[in-house]
């Protein structure tokens, strides 16, 4: 990764992080911002000396000390946002550092000439508050969830043939443009001719290159307008040809090379698969139990005829 992208990435990290230290210092008790004079001069190193460090200072612009800790920590959420993005070396441990500089000096300033009193500074303020207080109520009354054994047990013996794997076909295709080749076709293929040379000189389709060969293919993973093509390849027997049917590209001969059928897996391949599921959709029902709570001790007043203008 260049030097450059580091940089700017590092950049747009750091003013994403100082966000939640930013909101709590403008929604702290305001104070009317006046113009340094010589006896605001003279405070200032007292209270800096006076300041209380947490951690080991790393660096200091003015009354502000950025720990060593801080910029360890900001390395780390800056590292796992990408595999890309790897911090260790001097240089970008340095230009890390220069940036989180800049940005307090930057803070600093707007905080001297008043910014945090203008009213659409004060409005994102209470925005992004709120989003903090939702989310962190939601931490609040979630973090204690747990999914136990039972529930997995439940959950698996319900749906395990949908964790499991699939049945799987591999399916040739032979594409024309109208149906009456497609039934001289079959009539050749039923005298035996071989399907992957008919393919390769009269499909239409771009898999006529590989003899109509499809690989292996599951139910809707060509998607939903190939419903009727899932239906017919999964309905073969093995080594049979379809009648001619209309597909999307036009007219289609199935046949089936091969079939794989579906597999159950153990409960103990997909314990933490199913657990990892369970949990969210229980504290999602934790949340939802909450709103309807809330809901029914509130008055909520909702005018939808204005959603139709």
């Amino acid at each position: 990764m260049k030097r450059t992208s580091v940089i700017m990435a590092i950049f747009l990290f750091v003013v994403a992080m100082t966000g939640c230290e930013q909101i709590e210092k403008i929604l702290s008790p305001k104070k009317t911002a006046v113009k340094a004079d010589a006896s605001a001069q003279t405070v200032a190193p007292k209270a800096a000396a006076e300041q209380k460090v947490q951690g080991t200072m790393l660096a200091k612009v003015n009354d502000k000390v950025i720990t060593l800790e801080e910029f360890q920590q900001n390395i780390k959420n800056l590292e796992a946002l990408s595999p890309e993005i790897k911090i260790d070396s001097f240089e970008l441990k340095q230009s890390l550092l220069d940036e989180m500089v800049n940005q307090e000096l930057l803070y600093q300033e707007a905080k001297s000439r008043g910014i945090q009193n203008r009213q659409e500074i004060k409005e994102l303020a209470d925005g992004y508050l709120r989003g903090l207080m939702i989310r962190q109520l939601i931490i609040d009354i979630t973090e204690n969830i747990a999914v136990d054994s039972q529930e997995i047990e439940v959950f698996y013996n319900q749906y395990k043939d949908q964790l499991g794997e699939p049945e799987q076909r591999h399916v040739r295709e032979i594409v024309t443009a109208s149906e009456d080749e497609a039934k001289q076709i079959l009539v050749t293929l039923l005298q035996g001719g071989d399907f992957a040379t008919i393919a390769k000189e009269k499909s239409i389709s771009s898999s006529k290159q590989s003899g109509g060969d499809l690989g292996f293919i599951v139910r809707g993973q060509k998607g939903e307008e190939y419903a009727k093509f899932d239906d017919i390849a999964f309905s073969l027997e093995l080594g049979q040809a379809s009648t001619p049917f209309k597909g999307p590209l036009g007219y289609y001969i199935l046949k089936v090379e091969e079939i794989k059928v579906s597999k159950v897996k153990p409960l103990t391949e997909v314990w933490d698969q199913v657990k990892n599921s369970l949990l969210p959709l229980k504290q999602q029902e934790r949340v939802q139990e909450l709103i309807d709570k809330l809901k029914s001790n509130s008055v909520t007043e909702v005018k939808e005829e204005l959603l139709q203008k």
